[in-house]
């Protein structure tokens, strides 16, 4: 596993509490907790141990647990002060012995082979440079017939990377984009089997419009009330260059799920 150091991740608070007004308590990605059901139909995942990666303020986990019946939910994120709201969210749910939070930097994740039956991304790999060795300590932690199941932001349709690239310029963060296709591509080199693969991209273009209209229209004053109007701006101008890079087929989303075989003895 390469430890080669990544840029640093920084969610403001300021950020946090626009993305859950717009994504619902604890959530930080689009579509909230309808679009983490949609990513998980057909999965059962009663008793089962889950690894969230890139959990945030954890409105994810808590779900996983009160939702789906989890028995275990470790939520793993780089900034410690989504960790600490998380954690404090779990023990007003009365959830901290089944969910748990950990700070883990880029590189080779800290537990055991075949800990978990499931682990679960939404929307965060896609800061992560390195995704093939990063896939692969994913396919250690699992057990054998374990599911990882994940979304993320990618590389639309279109060649051009103008307008992505803005908007990447706009939101700050590092960001290493792929194709879904590519990521079809890591999961089997890795060794996951029954991989699946869903372009999400006519429902992200009309989520997107959906949720611009309403940060620029009914939402507008409680921003600016909660966060104040500087970061409203920078963050509506961030909005408008995500919606430019969606139109212009740069920018998008998918599902993706594999699953690690029970016929191999390796790790």
């Amino acid at each position: 596993m390469s430890h080669q150091t990544e840029p640093a991740i920084t969610y403001p608070d300021a950020l946090v509490k626009s993305l859950e007004l717009v994504w619902g308590a604890g959530f930080l990605s689009p579509g909230g907790p309808a679009e983490v059901r949609e990513l998980l139909t057909g999965l059962d995942l009663t008793n089962c141990a889950v690894l969230d990666i890139g959990c945030g303020i954890g409105g994810i986990d808590l779900l996983l647990a009160q939702e789906y019946g989890a028995a275990q939910v470790v939520g793993i994120d780089l900034q410690p002060a989504l960790l600490e709201i998380a954690a404090a969210r779990a023990m007003a749910a009365g959830l901290s012995d089944r969910v748990t939070f950990h700070c883990v930097s880029h590189g080779q994740l800290p537990f055991a082979d075949q800990t978990f039956t499931v682990v679960f991304s939404k929307d965060s790999l896609l800061h992560t440079a390195d995704k093939l060795t990063y896939f692969a300590e994913i396919r250690r932690v699992l057990k054998a017939g374990g599911w990882f199941v994940g979304s993320d932001g990618l590389k639309g349709v279109q060649p051009g990377a103008t307008a992505r690239e803005a908007y990447q310029q706009a939101l700050g963060l590092p960001a290493y984009w792929e194709s879904l296709e590519t990521y079809g591509h890591l999961l089997e080199e890795v060794g996951f089997t029954e991989i699946q693969l869903r372009d999400r991209s006519a429902w992200f273009r009309e989520a997107v419009q959906q949720d611009n209209a309403r940060i620029f229209g009914p939402l507008k004053s409680t921003l600016i009330d909660l966060v104040g109007a500087d970061h409203y701006t920078a963050w509506t101008q961030t909005r408008q260059a995500m919606a430019q890079a969606v139109a212009a087929g740069e920018l998008t989303t998918g599902h993706f799920r594999g699953r690690k075989p029970v016929d191999r003895e390796l790790p």
